[in-house]
């Protein structure tokens, strides 16, 4: 279980991360995550489409993913 502290952590390193860093550690984990619900062609569809949108988002959403 990964504490508050942790959480904080996390959060603080996130935000020393320019946009570019950031996108490339979201997608690592955001694939990693990811794959695993992939099972048809349209199963990746639906992921190439969604990791599109959320390489826009900040570390509150990868937050809610990861955890």
């Amino acid at each position: 279980m990964i504490t508050t502290a942790q959480k904080e952590n996390v959060l603080e390193l996130l935000d020393k991360l320019d946009d570019r860093d950031f996108a490339i550690v979201y997608g690592m984990i955001s694939n990693m995550l990811s794959l695993d619900d992939i099972e048809t062609a349209d199963d990746y569809k639906a992921y190439q489409e969604s990791t599109k949108e959320s390489v826009f988002t900040r570390h509150e959403d990868l937050l809610k993913e990861l955890l």
